[in-house]
């Protein structure tokens, strides 16, 4: 069965680039524009990915990073060190800026399924 990410409130052509870097045999990747927090918890439920990668305006879905049953990379087009931390401190689980490289995007997949793994 492949592996489902979800990509939410990422801008063209920021989501067809992280997409470029995803997509492979295991995995199918869906991508939503920018959804209340609410309706982002309602795909989360309806989809179960394995992996969100959250953009747009992260910080009006703290809650979501902290109550996600699922892990939570928070994308951002400048890749700023303040920014990262904030991300980290209100729950997600990692931080990426383009351009996405195929090793590090890997990584971050690989972390979350050994994140899953662990927590089953």
């Amino acid at each position: 069965m492949s592996e489902v990410v979800l990509l939410l409130g990422l801008e063209n052509p920021l989501d067809r680039e992280l997409q470029r870097a995803i997509q492979n045999a295991h995995r199918t990747v869906h991508a939503y524009p920018c959804l209340s927090p609410e309706a982002s918890r309602d795909l989360i439920e309806r989809l179960c990915p394995s992996l969100v990668f959250l953009g747009g305006d992260w910080r009006s879905t703290r809650d979501l990073l902290r109550n996600a049953s699922v892990p939570v990379i928070v994308v951002s087009r400048q890749p700023e060190i303040s920014d990262w931390l904030d991300a980290i401190e209100a729950g997600a689980t990692d931080y990426c800026a383009p351009p996405f490289e195929s090793a590090h995007i890997s990584w971050i997949l690989e972390s979350a399924e050994k994140a899953r793994a662990i927590a089953a």
